[in-house]
């Protein structure tokens, strides 16, 4: 397993593990390992960059370290997946069809609107949100071919997945619908699910409940009882 993408092993609970594959840190991530900690087994993978990096985990060895986890694991896992990273969980999916119980996808990455920086490069404009504070990132070659990797396994996922996870959008009203209606006829498969509310921040308070809840198939009219947020099917 390569040394540079940590497994955090937390939680004591004696239910099915909840694999995570979370975004990177950056503002626009919203799983925050804290809130499962105490009451789910869980098994984190995530990578810790430094200012001075010259060389990033490759797409396969990602992959790897998940994979070779899951065989270390006795019993069915439940996955979770976010943002970058939503195509690694399809292909987990169809790698592993029969020892996933239940998976979920935070805010896949679909189309959205992306002016005023519609000429910049995509895989440029990714690189420069999640790491600002070092924008020679730009020039990492392994980042550019990791970004590549990650659009092209969900661009194919989304065709070709037979066993489909439930997607959860969280945003603000409007921009939100908008991103989903752009994506509609892929999207229609699939059991997708929308948190809307004007504070992004606060919306990381009613996630961790409403994951627990698509990951166990259970009802989600419990939650929406005691939010104030918009919750509904996306459909």
């Amino acid at each position: 397993m390569t040394n540079r993408i940590s497994v955090q092993r937390m939680g004591s609970s004696t239910e099915v593990p909840l694999f995570i594959l979370p975004e990177f840190d950056y503002p626009g991530r919203r799983i925050q390992i804290e809130s499962f900690a105490p009451d789910v087994s869980l098994r984190v993978f995530e990578a810790r960059f430094h200012s001075f990096q010259t060389q990033f985990p490759k797409y396969e060895e990602w992959i790897e370290s998940v994979s070779e986890e899951i065989r270390n694991t006795k019993g069915k896992i439940k996955l979770l997946g976010e943002g970058s990273f939503s195509g690694m969980v399809l292909e987990l999916i169809k790698k592993f069809p029969d020892r996933i119980e239940a998976a979920c996808i935070v805010n896949p990455p679909i189309a959205k609107n992306r002016d005023p920086f519609f000429w910049f490069p995509k895989n440029g404009e990714w690189i420069l949100e999640r790491f600002p504070w070092n924008p020679w990132f730009l020039f990492s070659e392994e980042l550019h071919a990791l970004y590549e990797a990650l659009e092209k396994s969900f661009r194919i996922g989304l065709k070709e997945s037979n066993l489909l996870p439930t997607l959860l959008f969280t945003g603000i009203p409007g921009t939100i619908t908008e991103q989903m209606k752009a994506s509609g006829i892929l999207l229609q498969p699939f059991r997708v699910y929308r948190i809307e509310s004007a504070d992004r921040n606060s919306i990381s308070v009613l996630l961790k409940e409403l994951v627990v809840k698509i990951l166990a198939e259970i009802p989600i009219s419990s939650v929406q009882k005691k939010s104030n947020f918009k919750i509904e099917p996306g459909f």
